[in-house]
This record gives structure tokens, C-alpha cells and sequence, in this order.
């Protein structure tokens, strides 16, 4: 029986119980289970009363009934937060002889973290403050998804061991002996004692769900103090149908999606928790359409950076204190989002750097020097960022390498059929975007690659504008490295990653000596580490990269497949609003149902200079666009021109903001053209 059958029931009361559930109710959905919500009563039960325990027959009904219908052979995980976990160990000791397939799983923790000394003496199971990962599903018609939960808070050390052999992280702290929480905790370990291997894995992982969950503190301001739909008071239990997506699965933390709410668009219920946005410039309200080049950052983003800097801002790695631990963990949690993200295989497969371009470089000088000669060939198309363009020049200079370029279709796309065209036994590498940042157009990354593997040669894929847009698996693509940057997805400016298959990546020289990137040093050479701290020489932009963690928390939230929709919609309004005005030519291709465009516009207008055109908006209208050739000259040379204005959009804008900007075009126009 493949696990997606599983069925979890969440027990709660009222107040963070129930929201804790909420969230981790969307979490398990998106990962395919089946998902029952009991709330205890309407809550107004206190866990801490010492009778609450001898009054919960009163509330034992709807567990008890929904037991006794359970499917044959269907497994079931209960799962109960504080009072609503010691229901599920009152119904584990009343049950358990009756209902053999269920996994009884409690995690009785007190909301935000047990932050106090008397909180020390409450007996509460003892979890650790690391990412703790599960794969959910098994076999061909049951596609694996992992998902990964963390801590935000907690009282006790970093755990210095795996979820594997840490098998007494649900013991309590040893100076209790006795107490509700102690016998929570004790029944726990029993009920642990008789599970399978599986069955272990999937408590552990549930309880260790269950507390990330029931101790994030860090979530989006839009989404505090919501209701959570389909729970019934007074006992009642509601069943949610699964559903399947990577958008949600992907997340460390999951949150509701909001279809439910009155606003009518993605871009009005994000836009509260991007500050800059709220702000005029002359008495107009800004309308920010340069994403392309930069994206806005939510609170939730800006406040795990100040509090890395605030609370625990310590070198990472190397110390054993606990600011060092702490700030440890939050780094390579982050690195474990940015992989679950993008669906690598593993972890170590991810490389933290400057940004994007640092990122290519280090694939040029570390993979590009070592593997290529005279008369080797790289393959690029005339569409390509200068940071994708420029390192490869430098290489080939160094090399005898030679630069081939594919062109473009009379759609404005590069052409597929010319660069299969210029494969051949002489091809090393083949350098491509995923999304163009001028022609907004996608290039069939998997084509490409099955036909460079042919002729043994590696891809490269930048893919700085669609990972911020659309669900992105490096599996699936099979390209042999991709890079992306934070800044363009909502996080900081000053990191970036480099995804490369890990068996390349181990076959390669470091990119930069220093600290953290060694084995050992001796008088005359040194030894490496393994991938990625072989290619992070120095201390690393810790911070921004926690902050690049949250931010993929927070798109993760409404899930890439939403905003990717959503983008798209969006994305081909602006594109027909453009054409509606008169003298403006948009470059790329047109938007349809086989080939959606991103959601930018690149376009010029007649007689006018793009420049003059995003000053007006600017200073006239509170519009930011861009103008020149957005680091893409070859592009703008083919396209027979020497720059254009862009307009760039992400999730957080709205059908109005482009109302606004086509309006503002239309009167810069007539200001601009009536000077002449």
C-alpha cells in the first residue's frame, strides 16, 4: 500500500492549536493525503487544568466514531497539539486494542517556542531544532514528494545527530518524573516502541511536523488571524479531498490557499505584506513593473534577515557555541529549502553564491578550463544575458574554444531546429536561458538537453526569470547545472545559487581558495572539501541566505503552480493592453495556449526613445519600468535596434496596476510626441 492512502487526523482546540492546524492541513493536502480537521469542542478547554484529563470523554465521541469507520486496511495518523494531544493519547489508550492500523502520534507543545524557565519544567518531548525530511510516496503510480519542516524556535541545542539516530529525541527532560506532559511523553515512546520501521518514520515525521508547525512564528502578515474553513465546532469533523501539486510540497512550511477570501486577485491579497508598495511619489500611488531586473521583498523576508542579525548572527560551520550552531542550522536549512525548491536530488547539489552570474562563472572557470581545448565548441543563442555571454568569451580566450550562436524564428524566439543544427561531437557545453528576460519567451529546456546529451555535451541554463515565476524541477529538465538568483524572487540581493549534478560537481576544481573550501592545508598544497563547501571558499552571505530560505517559505505558500498561473493571466493582459496603443511594438512572441509568454513586455514606441519613456512614467505617473538593453545588446542588435523600455511584473501586481500603466503610457505619448 503506497503511503499516499495514508489519512491523517488533526486534533486541536482552540486559538494557535487550530491555526497550526490550518497550516499543516494545507501542507499534507498538497502532498496528497487525505486530511480530517476535529476541533474539540469549539475549544475553551485549558490544558494546564489538572482535571482536564478526567473530562475528555466528553469529547471522545468524534474520534471514537471516526475510528470505527476507518476503511479496511486504511492506516490512519492522529495527530493532536496541545490539548488536542493528550485527546489523541486518551483515545490511544481507549482505542488501540480496537483499531490496529492506526499510528497515535502526540505532540502536547505549548505555542511559540517554550521560551520561559517554568516552561523548561513542563515535560514536553524534546525535539530537534533541524530540518527533518520524509518522503512521501512509493512507486510508479505514487511519485515520491519530499517536504521539510523546521523549527523557528526552540529551547535545546542544535541536535547533533540524524532523525535516524537520534532515537531519544522523544524523551522528556530527566528532572520529571511525573505530570500529565511525563505521561504524554512516556505513552509516546510506547506507542513508538510498537511500530514498524515505516511506521516510526512516519510518527517522527508527523511529530516533528506537528511541532515546526505548531512553532512557526514567521508567516505572513495577510494570513494571521484567518478562519480556518471546513472545521466544525462542538466536535465536529470535516473531510478534505487530497490534492497534488509541487507547488505546495516543495515548501518547508505550507499555508492556506486564499481562493476562499473575498479579494478578487493573487496581487490584492500578497500586496499587504510588500511595505514599499504602499507609497506615493507627487500624489501617485507606485506601480513597480521592474521585476525583471529586481523583485520587491515581503516583511516576512526582511524579518528573518534583521533577526539573524539581531538574535543569532555568528559564523557558521566551525563554531561550537550556540550562536554558531544556530546560525549553522538556518544556513543549511536553507540550502535544504532551496533544493526541496527546485526538486534536486540532493542537497549537496546546491551551491550558495553572489548571484547568478557569480554562479555561471564559477561553472565557466572551474568546469570550462579543465574540460575545454582548441576547436571545442559552445553553443549560446543571441538571446542570452551578457552574465551567460561574457564568462564563456573569457574561457574561449583562454581555450581556442569557439562561440557558436543560435538566432532567432520570425516569431522572436531562438531558433530550436538551427541550434540542434550546430550539435555536433565538437559541442562541449550548450548555454541557454529558460525564460527570456526581453522576450519573455520559455525555451524547451528538456528538448535541448536530450539533444545535447546525444552528442555529449553539457547545458547550462540560466534561469533567473523563470524559478522566481513557475515550478522549476532540475530533475525533470535534466540540465547539468542552473542557476537562479535570490534578489529576483523575492529575497536579498548578495546570493544566488548554482544547482550542478553532483557527480560533475565532485569531478571539479574548486572556483576560489580560502577558508571552509579545504580538507587539509600543508606547506605546499592543499586537499579539498567535497561539494558545495568546495565552491563557498570564505565566509558566505549567511544571512541573505537565510533570508533566500524564507522567501521560498513565502512563495511556497500560495505554491509556484498558483503564481505561475496566475502570472500567466496577467502576463497576457499586459501583453494585449500594449498593442492596444497605437505605435508600440512589443517584441516576442505572442502569448497562446501552447506558448505563454512571462509576464514582461519588452516594446518601443515609434519616435520615441525608451528612456524618455520610463522617465515620464516615473516622474508623471509613479510607474517604474525599465529602459536600455537590459544587459541583452547581441539581442537588441538582431532585433535592429539599440534598446527598449520593459515592463516586468510578478504574483504581487494586479490587472489595475496595468490599467494605470497603459494609461500613463497613452498621455506620455501624447506629452512626448506633441514636443516634436
Amino acid at each position: 500500500m503506497g503511503m499516499a492512502k495514508d489519512h491523517f487526523v488533526l486534533v486541536h482546540g482552540e486559538g494557535h492549536g487550530g491555526w497550526c492546524w490550518f497550516k499543516l492541513r494545507w501542507l499534507l493536502e498538497g502532498s496528497g493525503y487525505r486530511v480530517t480537521c476535529i476541533d474539540l469542542a469549539g475549544g475553551g478547554v485549558d490544558p494546564t487544568d489538572p482535571n482536564t484529563v478526567r473530562t475528555f470523554e466528553q469529547y471522545d465521541k468524534p474520534l471514537l466514531d471516526l475510528i470505527s469507520t476507518l476503511p479496511e486496511g486504511e492506516k490512519v495518523i492522529l495527530m493532536g497539539h496541545g490539548i488536542g494531544g493528550l485527546s489523541v493519547i486518551h483515545a490511544m489508550h481507549e482505542f488501540v486494542d480496537r483499531v490496529k492500523q492506526a499510528i497515535f502520534v502526540a505532540a502536547a507543545m505549548l505555542p511559540f517556542g517554550l521560551q520561559t524557565d517554568e516552561d523548561k519544567k513542563d515535560g514536553l518531548p524534546s525535539l530537534p531544532d533541524n530540518e527533518i525530511e520524509s518522503t512521501f510516496g512509493a512507486g510508479a503510480d505514487d511519485p515520491p514528494t519530499t517536504v521539510a519542516l523546521r523549527l523557528e524556535f526552540q529551547r535545546d541545542r542544535l541536535s547533533q545527530q540524524s532523525p535516524e539516530e537520534n532515537t531519544d529525541r522523544f524523551k522528556p527532560t530527566s528532572t520529571l518524573t511525573s505530570g500529565p506532559h511525563v505521561a504524554v511523553a512516556e505513552a509516546h515512546r510506547e506507542a513508538l516502541a510498537n511500530l514498524t520501521h515505516r511506521e516510526k518514520e512516519t510518527a517522527r515525521m508527523a511529530t516533528a511536523a506537528a511541532a515546526g508547525v505548531a512553532s512557526l512564528r514567521y508567516f505572513p502578515s495577510s494570513l494571521r488571524n484567518r478562519v480556518c474553513p471546513g472545521t466544525i465546532s462542538g466536535g465536529g469533523a470535516v473531510t478534505f479531498s487530497p490534492r497534488r501539486g509541487r507547488g505546495a510540497s516543495a515548501a518547508a512550511v505550507a499555508a492556506p490557499s486564499r481562493e476562499a477570501e473575498p479579494a478578487s486577485s493573487l496581487g490584492d491579497l500578497t500586496r499587504v505584506d510588500f511595505p514599499i508598495l504602499d507609497q506615493e511619489f507627487d500624489g501617485n500611488k507606485l506601480v513597480y513593473f521592474d521585476n525583471g531586473a529586481t523583485s520587491q521583498k515581503p516583511s516576512h523576508v526582511m524579518k528573518a534577515l534583521d533577526d539573524y542579525y539581531r538574535f543569532y548572527n555568528s559564523n557558521v560551520h566551525r563554531g561550537i557555541h550556540a550562536l554558531s550552531a544556530k546560525a549553522t542550522g538556518a544556513y543549511e536549512a536553507a540550502r535544504i529549502k532551496v533544493a526541496n525548491f527546485v526538486n534536486a536530488a540532493d542537497s549537496r547539489e546546491i551551491i550558495f553564491t553572489r548571484n547568478a552570474t557569480e554562479a555561471i562563472n564559477l561553472v565557466a572557470y572551474s568546469w570550462g578550463l579543465s574540460n575545454l581545448k582548441q576547436g571545442d565548441e559552445i553553443v549560446l543563442t543571441v538571446a542570452e544575458h551578457h552574465s551567460a555571454i561574457v564568462p564563456w568569451q573569457f574561457v574561449s580566450q583562454k581555450t581556442g574554444a569557439v562561440l557558436k550562436y543560435v538566432g532567432l524564428t520570425k516569431e522572436e524566439v531562438p531558433d530550436i531546429e538551427q541550434l540542434k543544427g550546430l550539435l555536433s561531437n565538437k559541442t562541449k557545453i550548450v548555454v541557454v536561458h529558460h525564460v527570456s528576460n526581453v522576450l519573455g519567451s520559455m525555451l524547451p529546456i528538456e528538448e535541448i538537453v536530450a539533444c545535447s546529451n546525444r552528442v555529449g555535451a553539457k547545458v547550462l541554463v540560466d534561469a533567473c526569470q523563470s524559478v522566481p515565476h513557475m515550478p522549476v524541477d532540475v530533475q525533470k529538465l535534466g540540465a547539468d547545472f542552473l542557476v537562479a538568483s535570490s534578489h529576483k524572487m523575492c529575497g536579498p540581493t548578495g546570493v544566488g545559487f548554482l544547482h550542478g549534478k553532483f557527480e560533475i560537481l565532485s569531478s571539479m576544481e574548486p572556483f576560489l581558495g580560502g577558508g571552509e573550501m579545504i580538507a587539509d592545508v600543508f606547506e605546499d598544497k592543499s586537499t579539498y572539501a567535497e561539494p558545495p563547501s568546495r565552491f563557498e571558499a570564505g565566509t558566505p552571505a549567511i544571512g541573505e541566505a537565510i533570508a533566500l530560505g524564507a522567501a521560498i517559505d513565502y512563495l511556497s505558500n500560495f505554491g509556484m503552480h498558483r503564481i505561475h498561473e496566475y502570472e500567466k493571466e496577467l502576463g497576457a493582459y499586459l501583453y494585449e493592453s500594449l498593442l492596444s496603443v497605437p505605435k508600440v511594438r512589443v517584441y516576442g512572441p505572442a502569448p497562446s495556449q501552447s506558448d505563454h509568454r512571462a509576464p514582461l513586455c519588452s516594446f518601443n514606441v515609434q519616435n520615441v526613445h525608451p528612456t524618455d519613456i520610463a522617465e515620464i512614467l516615473d516622474l508623471q505617473h509613479g510607474v517604474a519600468i525599465r529602459s536600455g538593453h537590459h544587459c541583452a545588446q547581441i539581442l537588441h542588435r538582431t532585433l535592429g535596434i539599440t534598446a527598449s523600455a520593459r515592463a516586468s511584473l510578478h504574483f504581487y501586481n494586479t490587472k489595475e496596476e496595468v490599467d494605470v500603466f497603459i494609461h500613463g503610457l497613452k498621455d506620455t505619448i501624447d506629452f512626448l510626441t506633441s514636443q516634436h
